[in-house]
């Protein structure tokens, strides 16, 4: 079966659609039990999730064939959690580019030595990396005024919605060595000129 490129944008956009139909319409069922509770609290958290992973799908390239459309459906998907997408574009494709790196790497400020550890730094992941683009002057008037209007650094996305995924993250990053650290950082530096080329890559 031959998909062809446009497909895939019209697929990925009614994806989005649908997470944030579901997501923000589920808010209006009454909750009427405990039962109730518990699946409205994981349901929500997937499609959540399932936003997190489309607007990191936006920052790639892969959701239209401009910059500008990208942006504007990276920004939807991320309606349901609330997180501000300056951020998270701004900061994710430094990550990608400084894989492991300290001080170059804007997610490293994750890597924690226990789970209440990594819980902490996952609520304040937004807020760090606010500062962190600030003070390397990264964060542009424009910038400030999305960050505004879209209410600041409200989050509940990827880190601090999934604490399965963060607990096995623990688990990964016990396992791994100095030297596993170093290759992914290597690849992470191969990988830099096919960033710059990515449709979405330009600041």
């Amino acid at each position: 079966m031959n998909i062809r490129r446009p497909q895939v944008y019209y697929l990925n956009r009614t994806l989005i659609c649908v997470i944030c139909l579901l997501a923000i319409g589920s808010l209006f069922v009454p909750v009427v039990n405990s039962l109730h509770l518990v699946v409205d609290i994981l349901v929500r958290t997937y499609l959540i999730f399932l936003g997190t992973v489309m607007a990191h799908e936006s920052v790639h390239g892969h959701l239209g064939r401009t910059r500008r459309a990208n942006f504007w459906w990276g920004r939807i998907a991320l309606l349901p959690s609330m997180v501000p997408f300056t951020n998270f574009r701004r900061t994710h494709q430094l990550h990608h580019a400084f894989t492991n790196v300290p001080d170059k790497d804007p997610d490293h400020f994750m890597k924690s030595r226990n789970l209440l550890e990594l819980a902490l730094r996952a609520i304040a992941m937004p807020h760090h990396w606010f500062f962190w683009l600030r003070k390397r002057g990264r964060l542009k008037s424009a910038d400030l005024l999305e960050l505004f209007a879209t209410g600041g650094v409200l989050h509940g996305g990827t880190f601090n919605a999934q604490p399965v995924t963060m607990a096995a993250m623990v688990a990964t990053q016990a396992a791994l060595v100095p030297e596993q650290y170093e290759a992914a950082s290597r690849r992470g530096v191969r990988l830099r000129p096919l960033e710059a080329c990515s449709p979405a890559a330009a600041h």
